[in-house]
């Protein structure tokens, strides 16, 4: 994680993916977006469409990016693709292939 480098010089400790302050106050959170999508789906009962347009369309449009968040044309080509399991397979940012799974 990218923020664990930064910690090292710091009084926190990781405990449960979460960055916590020697008094036990949350300094920040280690969860990703992959994980939050997995969680919305697990805590919620919604369906996997419906976490896909909460996690990208909801966050495009809250961001004022109106190039992302949709699959349409003349948007960013920018797609994750999940196995069953909901978890990451591809990412595809601007239309090229920049993660791929082993």
């Amino acid at each position: 994680y990218y923020y664990d480098e930064q910690i090292k010089n710091r009084e926190l400790k990781i405990i449960n993916d979460k960055y916590i302050y020697p008094d036990g106050t949350i300094a920040a959170s280690r969860l990703t977006m992959d994980r939050a999508f997995q969680n919305i789906i697990k805590y919620t009962g919604c369906s996997v469409e419906d976490a896909v347009y909460m996690t990208s369309t909801n966050a495009a449009l809250l961001l004022g990016l109106g190039n992302k968040g949709r699959i349409e044309t003349g948007c960013d080509g920018d797609v994750v693709i999940l196995d069953g399991k909901n978890e990451v397979v591809y990412v595809i940012y601007g239309g090229k292939v920049v993660y791929k799974r082993d």
